[in-house]
């Protein structure tokens, strides 16, 4: 792996200098609970989180724009991913209007709706990988931020053939030699980020995916070559997986070791949180929130989770994983 932003990052996870935790933000929005969105920034700040991940994709664009407003006076200190390759579709004020108007006469006279007309639908653009989309891409997230640099940026739900293309190659490249981007990688599928791993050249120095408790996991990555970043830690099969320790009750032993209480999932998911970083062996886990106020509980948990208790959880994992064959 080559140096730049990257390599400065494990630095400071490695040295205490920076956590690694880092904040997902598809929940920030500019048009409804922007100051909601703005405390959520500031919360992770404040507890010590300096990686934000955003996405063109993200709130229909609204995503990067918030962060930028809630990181002013504050862009030296933090650690900025954005990603390209998917367009959020661009919604006029009049389609904005319209739909709103849709919205709240379907609800209020249900007897109209055969005579109303269907909002419209806008669905994001897949895909946009030509060199003219990525560049175009990263200026609009650098406007969008208030930012002159982006200082990884993802190549988003990208396949095989995007790694393979010298075009899109030269042009992160290029874009790095710019100093527009810090680093490039990619944040995709975790099947396809095992094969862009098995194929990718050295530059391309971050994988990101999916991890789960089934399936694809950061086991299946073997020893690292490149940084790993790993999300979606709460979905549906932590939901089963913590159904699983609340039934087995707090008198069970592994569940004492673990130290948690076993009816708190919130406690549960912090460590999840805490051990999926520590497993990237040099990455980092994100997590993702509306509610600003659960955030410094989340750092600690996942921060001070002792071996004992993470060897208990691991033990309860693989439990649990037997149980769903």
């Amino acid at each position: 792996m080559g140096t730049g932003s990257i390599d400065r990052l494990q630095d400071a996870i490695s040295e205490g200098d920076a956590l690694p935790y880092g904040l997902g933000c598809a929940f920030l929005s500019g048009r409804r609970d922007k100051a909601q969105s703005l405390r959520l920034v500031h919360a992770a700040l404040d507890a010590g989180s300096t990686y934000f991940d955003t996405a063109r994709l993200y709130a229909e664009g609204e995503s990067e724009a918030v962060l930028g407003e809630a990181l002013k006076g504050r862009r030296d200190s933090v650690f900025l991913t954005s990603k390209a390759g998917i367009w959020p579709t661009e919604v006029s004020f009049a389609d904005r209007v319209q739909g709103k108007a849709l919205h709240l006469l379907r609800g209020k006279a249900p007897f109209l709706r055969g005579a109303l007309l269907e909002p419209k639908v806008h669905r994001p653009v897949f895909g946009k990988f030509a060199p003219d989309d990525i560049r175009a891409s990263v200026e609009t997230s650098l406007r969008a931020l208030k930012t002159d640099r982006l200082d990884l940026l993802l190549l988003h739900e990208c396949e095989t053939q995007q790694v393979r293309d010298e075009a899109v190659l030269d042009t992160l490249r290029r874009l790095k030699q710019e100093g527009k981007i810090g680093d490039y990688g990619s944040a995709t599928q975790p099947d396809t980020t095992l094969e862009i791993d098995r194929i990718a050249p050295p530059d391309l120095s971050v994988l990101q995916f999916k991890n789960s408790l089934q399936g694809v996991t950061l086991d299946s990555l073997g020893a690292p070559t490149r940084m790993t970043i790993v999300h979606s830690l709460l979905g549906e099969t932590f939901t089963r997986f913590h159904s699983f320790v609340a039934a087995r009750g707090g008198d069970d032993p592994l569940v004492q070791e673990a130290g948690l209480d076993p009816q708190d999932w919130r406690s549960w998911g912090a460590a999840m949180i805490g051990i999926a970083a520590r497993r990237t062996r040099g990455g980092l886990a994100l997590f993702s929130t509306t509610r600003p106020e659960t955030i410094a509980a989340t750092v600690e948990i996942s921060s001070n989770l002792s071996e004992e208790g993470e060897n208990a959880i691991a033990h309860l994992i693989s439990q649990f994983v037997q149980t769903q064959v």
